[in-house]
């Protein structure tokens, strides 16, 4: 796990030797308890202050 890296902005876990390039919104989206995950962090975001502005809006887990 150590070789795995997060590129393209944030938006991507990328493990160069292999050529693998794997989207986290798309992680996200194709796993149910991840998108649970990622409501459930968007809720507290909201409660804290946050408005779903930057990360969460980037990798598109928000309209």
């Amino acid at each position: 796990m150590d070789r795995i890296e997060v590129g393209f902005g944030g938006s991507a876990l990328c493990l160069d030797e292999r050529d693998l390039y794997v989207s986290i919104a798309g992680l996200v989206m194709a796993s149910k308890p991840l998108m649970e995950l990622s409501v459930d962090v968007m809720s507290v975001s909201e409660v804290v202050g946050g408005n779903a502005q930057g990360p969460m809006r980037t990798i598109g887990l928000t309209e």
